[in-house]
C-alpha cells in the first residue's frame, strides 16, 4: 500500500456533466485527498460552506471505511446536479455493509461512521455488482474491479 497521496490533477479526473471522478489508493492519506478532492468540485458548483464541511465528514466516513474494510483502491465520484450533490464511494471489498443504531455502539471506539451518514445525508444507500446500472466510467478502459460495492449520499445544493 502506498502511504503518500496527492489531490488528483485533471487527466486523473474523469467528466461527465457535472460528474467528477477519481481513483485513490488504499492508504492512510486517502480520506484526506477524497476531501480535497470534494471542496475542489463542490466549491466550484457553489456550494456553501455547511454543505461543503457535511460533504467532506461523510466522504472521510465512507472512504475510510472503504480502506480500512477493503483495502483495495477507492473510486470517489461527486455530482452536483437538479439541486443536489451525489456520492458515490466504490471499491472492491464486497461483503456487507453494518448498519448499526446508536444503542449498538456503547462501550464502541468505532462503528459511528454510518451513523453520521444516516444521521447527516438526505439519502444514502449501497449497491452490489449486478444490483445497479452502469455509472459514469464503468463502460471506460474495460479494466475489471473485482467485486465492485458502492455507497451513495445525497446532499440539498441550494440554489
Amino acid at each position: 500500500m502506498s502511504h503518500a497521496a496527492a489531490i488528483p490533477n485533471a487527466s486523473d479526473v474523469e467528466a461527465a456533466a457535472a460528474t467528477a471522478r477519481t481513483r485513490l489508493e488504499a492508504s492512510r492519506t486517502a480520506p484526506a485527498v477524497a476531501r480535497r478532492f470534494a471542496r475542489e468540485v463542490l466549491a466550484g458548483h457553489g456550494a456553501g460552506a455547511e454543505i461543503l464541511d457535511r460533504a467532506e465528514l461523510l466522504i472521510s466516513e465512507l472512504v475510510t471505511n472503504a480502506v480500512v474494510h477493503a483495502g483495495s483502491p477507492v473510486w470517489l465520484s461527486v455530482t452536483a446536479a437538479g439541486g443536489a450533490v451525489h456520492i458515490e464511494v466504490e471499491d472492491n471489498g464486497g461483503g456487507q455493509v453494518a448498519r448499526r443504531r446508536p444503542g449498538d455502539l456503547r462501550g464502541c471506539n468505532a462503528g459511528y461512521g454510518l451513523w453520521l451518514v444516516d444521521s447527516l445525508a438526505d439519502s444514502w444507500g449501497v449497491e452490489h455488482a449486478g444490483e445497479r446500472q452502469p455509472g459514469p466510467g464503468d463502460q471506460a478502459s474495460g479494466s475489471a474491479r473485482g467485486n465492485p460495492k458502492r455507497v451513495w449520499l445525497r446532499l440539498p445544493l441550494p440554489c
